[in-house]
């Protein structure tokens, strides 16, 4: 394969790296980059590439888990330099409601789009929606019926010119070495129940294609927008969109969309070897279509129950990492909220393209917690127990003032710890403690006191059920100004929340 060249193998990694520079794997790849990347190269180019084992572990999404297989990280690299090679020539053919794995779309594209169509019904009431799925679909691919379906495409694009001769053998070779070479599995993880008919060593040797590798996601574009071209260019459906194998047709006679249904699963038997999974949806389009995690009507949209249920779930179970009680109040842990916020970020991102107004209201009821470390609005989800970077300790001191008032603010200031508060200065002043008053800013001087008598003080302020946060050093932002976080807040009984 002349085709590969170092430069662009290196590229691949590089796009490879991007949100797994934490993982172990792509440490231990690119702290030998080049040695990696030349090995690679030396493997195709001489035709010698076989793919390694695999991973395999167990994703549970709080509804159904399965099994994910992720690839050597060498692989990844080469599933990077060929797919996007592969999607210039195949993805332009793709209709432009097939929404799955495609830059600039997405399941905000693919519910927005269903939207549309649903408007172009007068009568809504009287309109008709078909919702279909695809049964075990990844599982139940034809590899040889894949592998034929991409020489098509490779050999028309050599034949109008789109691609050299030398270069399409060179890419279906790599598909072909990706399709057919034995799938080992390194690691399997227990600890769920998953289906016989789920589970890829229940796999027939010439079917299926790994969840979790980035070629499967493309190949299953290719093998259902064969499906895609049936329904809009042989049933002449104009409204339908397909996310992976999950599929809505709309139409204002319920007995096409019947027809429909025959035709599609006669369709995908007798050309792709596939079949659909029984209990399809055909109801009228005022009732909503349940798409892609939202309820989906022609003028608004809601959010699915079930995402709601597993947020709450998940909420309640960080409480307990969170959240200690003790003596009067409650005591945050400002280190542990992290994976909150990202947990947030997720779901505030998805809630927000959804009338979800009253939703957060009762979810802020029942977790009224949340408002003393997070701002909801219009502009987004803001944290309150993170400064924002590029400021001065003053701005830092001034950005908590203002969003937590009310209490005894303790900062880290080095090797010892600033405050203001009468509360505070009491207490320095009847233990006898080596401090000192400095006017740093403001009004009032702060008592600048060595880190050493940290605990005893705020233990004193808890047992007083004085509401109090302590924000230390967490490294630096740019230009070496230091950052600083809450690392922990205590909630008395009587603070009123904002």
């Amino acid at each position: 394969m002349e085709c590969v060249n170092y430069q662009d193998l290196y590229q691949a990694a590089m796009r490879c790296k991007q949100g797994k520079s934490g993982s172990g794997q792509a440490q231990a790849y690119h702290s030998q980059l080049i040695d990696r990347l030349f090995t690679t190269l030396a493997a195709l180019q001489s035709y010698q590439w076989r793919p390694g084992p695999m991973r395999c572990f167990i994703a549970n999404n709080g509804v159904k888990p399965r099994e994910i297989h992720a690839p050597y990280y060498a692989d990844r690299v080469v599933h990077h330099w060929l797919v996007p090679r592969l999607a210039v020539l195949i993805e332009p053919k793709f209709i432009h409601h097939s929404c799955a794995n495609q830059v600039g779309k997405g399941t905000h594209f693919a519910v927005n789009a269903l939207q549309k169509m649903m408007r172009q019904y007068d009568r809504p009431s009287q309109s008709y929606y078909l919702q279909l799925d695809i049964y075990n679909f990844f599982y139940t691919i034809d590899r040889a019926t894949l592998y034929q379906l991409l020489q098509r495409h490779l050999q028309q694009a050599v034949v109008r010119g789109r691609l050299e001769p030398d270069l399409g053998k060179a890419y279906l070779w790599l598909v072909h070495r990706l399709l057919f070479s034995p799938i080992q599995v390194m690691v399997r993880t227990q600890g769920y129940t998953i289906p016989p008919h789920k589970q890829w060593l229940n796999t027939p040797p010439e079917k299926g294609l790994p969840i979790g590798n980035l070629t499967s996601q493309f190949f299953a574009n290719v093998y259902l927008n064969e499906l895609d071209q049936f329904v809009k260019h042989q049933l002449n459906c104009r409204h339908y969109i397909r996310y992976v194998d999950d599929m809505v047709l709309l139409s204002e006679s319920r007995d096409q969309l019947v027809g429909y249904q025959q035709k599609i699963a006669q369709f995908l038997h007798q050309h792709l070897q596939l079949r659909l999974k029984p209990g399809e949806k055909l109801q009228r389009v005022s009732h909503g279509v349940d798409f892609l995690g939202y309820i989906t009507r022609p003028h608004y949209r809601l959010v699915r129950r079930r995402v709601v249920h597993n947020l709450k779930n998940k909420l309640t179970a960080m409480e307990r990492n969170i959240i200690q009680y003790k003596g009067r109040g409650k005591q945050i842990n400002g280190k542990a909220v992290e994976p909150l916020r990202a947990l947030l970020a997720s779901y505030w991102g998805h809630l927000s393209h959804a009338r979800s107004t009253h939703l957060l209201q009762k979810i802020l009821r029942q977790f009224p917690w949340l408002e003393w470390l997070f701002e909801f609005g219009g502009e987004g989800l803001r944290c309150r127990y993170r400064a924002p970077r590029l400021i001065s300790m003053q701005e830092q001191w001034n950005y908590y003032s203002q969003r937590y008032p009310g209490f005894v603010l303790l900062m880290q200031k080095g090797h010892c710890w600033i405050s203001n508060h009468p509360a505070v200065e009491s207490y320095l002043l009847k233990r006898k403690i080596d401090s000192r008053q400095a006017w740093l800013w403001g009004k009032k001087p702060h008592w600048v006191v060595p880190l050493g008598g940290l605990s005893a003080l705020l233990r004193s302020l808890r047992d007083r059920n004085i509401s109090h946060l302590w924000i230390s050093e967490q490294g630096y932002s740019h230009n070496r100004l230091k950052q600083r976080n809450v690392s922990l807040l205590y909630l008395s009984n009587t603070t009123h929340y904002p």
